[in-house]
């Protein structure tokens, strides 16, 4: 058994920490709290069979209106899932609302370091961020 977090494994013969004789069986998701929700945000070129420029998972409880617990996940924006800490960090203990969306988004990105041809995804990933915290409102 281990963390989600901890699953993905990056080197030349393989991306999980899975050995060549071994298969995931199980995924235990522990059940959310009644104030929680969840979005997920894809962008693509074309419709839905394509591979992601960007994605952009967010879960989001709530508690007497402020953000009492985040996880922030991007994908396809580096080799690995990639939990976007700093953006959590940005919204945790406050409402949801464009500007605390918008600062979690241009968190999320602060320390981004773009390829020569992607600087683009920053910005797409920046909008995603926001979208998905929007969406959990």
């Amino acid at each position: 058994t281990i963390l989600a977090e901890d699953f993905f494994q990056v080197e030349v013969s393989r991306t999980t920490v899975l050995g060549v004789d071994e298969i995931v069986t199980e995924i235990q998701i522990p059940a959310p709290a009644d104030s929680t929700k969840s979005a997920f945000i894809k962008f693509a070129l074309r419709k839905s069979i394509d591979f992601p420029i960007v994605n952009c998972a967010a879960r989001i409880t709530v508690s007497g209106k402020k953000v009492s617990d985040v996880r922030i996940c991007l994908n396809a924006v580096y080799v690995k899932p990639y939990r976007a800490m700093m953006a959590e960090e940005a919204i945790i203990s406050k409402e949801i609302n464009d500007a605390t969306a918008e600062a979690a988004g241009s968190a999320a990105v602060s320390g981004a370091k773009p390829l020569h041809d992607n600087a683009y995804m920053i910005q797409v990933a920046r909008v995603l961020v926001k979208r998905a915290i929007l969406a959990c409102q």
